[in-house]
């Protein structure tokens, strides 16, 4: 394995959103770079959802990435998700993932995920709750809670920033190497939800059907049983 990666961050005081201005600069953006913005207005989510910041109390960054010659990248953001769930419970938070790439600590979540790409590029945009105020955390529209809420002696947010950037550079190469089965085991150990009851829906707006999760297959793919008895594998879509 090559030495490590000489991640380039580039810093803003405030963007529309990290991932958006980096899908538009790719033509000047280079394999490792970040786009670190203090303050992000119109952060993205997944399934065209937005993602809540705000100036100090957030961390919203995005990684560039070249695709070529690698097949492996549809995993990203559920490695993605592990990295950043492994690096918090080094740092004292009891964080786990949920399926596809949620990073929850005591079943609030902390940190959204959106992978996309252009142009032979991908570009990982992940948004992080370190200070996030309490009035706005409610307004997520789910449970959600803040890494100082949560780790005492959290540190500064640039040196969080720089100990995920490290983890990331391995993660990374091992994905693109070896694909998402390398990281099976780590997922499972870390997803409290295996064998429980869930529900499930495949599509924003959509019908929700109740299942029994079986297992997370070395593709990333969900394992479920419907009330039915029908087994069912999903690939996309969200556990509710």
């Amino acid at each position: 394995m090559s030495s490590k990666r000489p991640f380039q961050i580039k810093r803003f005081a405030e963007l529309a959103s990290t991932n958006t201005w980096a899908l538009a600069h790719l033509f000047e953006l280079k394999e490792g770079d970040v786009i670190w913005a203090l303050s992000q207005t119109a952060g993205r989510g997944r399934r065209g959802r937005s993602w809540l910041s705000e100036s100090g109390g957030s961390l919203t960054f995005s990684i560039v990435h070249d695709l070529d010659a690698n097949r492996h990248w549809v995993n990203v953001a559920q490695v993605a998700a592990l990295t950043l769930a492994k690096l918090l419970r080094d740092l004292g938070a009891a964080a786990e993932v949920k399926w596809p790439n949620d990073v929850l600590i005591e079943k609030q979540k902390v940190a959204g995920i959106l992978a996309e790409t252009s142009q032979h590029h991908l570009v990982l945009g992940i948004g992080v709750n370190i200070e996030t105020s309490r009035s706005l955390l409610d307004k997520a529209g789910q449970r959600a809670t803040s890494l100082k809420e949560q780790i005492k002696n959290f540190p500064n947010t640039e040196s969080f920033l720089n100990l995920f950037l490290e983890r990331w550079d391995h993660s990374w190469r091992a994905l693109i190497s070896s694909g998402f089965s390398f990281f099976l085991d780590e997922w499972r150990n870390l997803s409290p939800m295996s064998g429980h009851q869930v529900e499930v829906r495949t599509e924003e707006g959509g019908p929700v059907y109740s299942a029994k999760l079986l297992d997370i297959l070395p593709d990333g793919r969900l394992k479920l049983e419907k009330e039915s008895g029908e087994i069912v594998f999903l690939s996309t879509g969200d556990l509710i």
